[in-house]
């Protein structure tokens, strides 16, 4: 869900099809190690690492995706793909150099079990699943209540009538770019207890991201927070009924049957 709203807010406001942001998930996992080694706890880094992932995105976004604002808008489709493959491309093989191949594992931040009705849940996923929607929240609050959350708005739906109100579209295309890397940072450092973090690990999800948006709707915030909730409860229960090894095509075929009837996803627009 994180990993698919950073995508959907990339989308919505710049434009941009961000193809390497499983990899600013990967990285994030990677700074929750790195403050590991020096003997901070994960959860006490996890503060400054998101301050980390932050300051990743800013540079990530002046040095690769500023030079497609001037882009003409039929061309950003095919400029961004080619501009974040590239990134995903670079980012893999620098953490391969600096980590190596090795698997490695974040400690949980929390032990323990809950007993929910029958309903056995470990804390940590229960701390992921908190810290998780706390930061959707953070993020709607911020959308809805702040001056510059109005102006990401505004930006979203004109950004020509957006610069004319004197906004400037690209500080809010930086502070966009930035707070989605740190979300989908969010999600690796959370997704590390759980599962395993190496160099492409942000392979095995982007594809599964791009799913849950097209779902949700291309660009809709909300439509990403029900498509991850979707697509979470499909595989769940194909892991009930089925097998593990059947829970992405049950999934899938969820993803299938919901284009089919509605071609832009739950909550879609089209771009103007």
């Amino acid at each position: 869900m994180l990993v698919a709203i950073s995508l959907s807010l990339i989308y919505g406001v710049l434009d941009v099809l961000n193809w390497a942001i499983g990899d600013f998930a990967m990285l994030g996992g990677y700074i929750l190690l790195m403050f590991l080694y020096i003997g901070i706890p994960p959860a006490l880094g996890l503060i400054p690492a998101l301050v980390i992932a932050f300051i990743f995105g800013v540079f990530a976004y002046l040095i690769c995706i500023r030079r497609l604002e001037k882009a003409e808008p039929e061309k950003m489709g095919i400029l961004s793909t080619i501009v974040t493959f590239g990134l995903s491309v670079f980012l893999q093989n620098v953490s391969l150099i600096v980590f190596g191949p090795t698997y490695r594992n974040i400690p949980n931040f929390l032990e323990g079990t809950f007993n929910f009705s029958g309903v056995i849940i470990t804390s940590q996923r229960l701390l992921n699943f908190i810290v998780s929607v706390s930061l959707t929240v953070s993020l709607w609050l911020f959308l809805k209540k702040t001056r510059t959350g109005m102006a990401i708005r505004a930006v979203a739906q004109n950004r020509e009538a957006a610069a004319l109100m004197g906004i400037s579209t690209s500080r809010i295309y930086l502070i966009t770019f930035s707070i989605s890397s740190m979300l989908a940072a969010a999600a690796g450092m959370l997704l590390g207890p759980i599962t395993m973090i190496f160099p492409t690990v942000g392979n095995l999800m982007v594809l599964q991201v791009f799913a849950v948006v097209v779902l949700g709707g291309l660009g809709s915030v909300g439509g990403a927070i029900f498509g991850g909730f979707l697509v979470g409860l499909a595989e769940s229960f194909g892991v009930l009924f089925l097998t593990s090894s059947w829970k992405d095509l049950f999934a899938f075929a969820i993803i299938m049957i919901v284009l089919i009837i509605r071609p832009t996803g739950f909550f879609g627009v089209r771009k103007r």
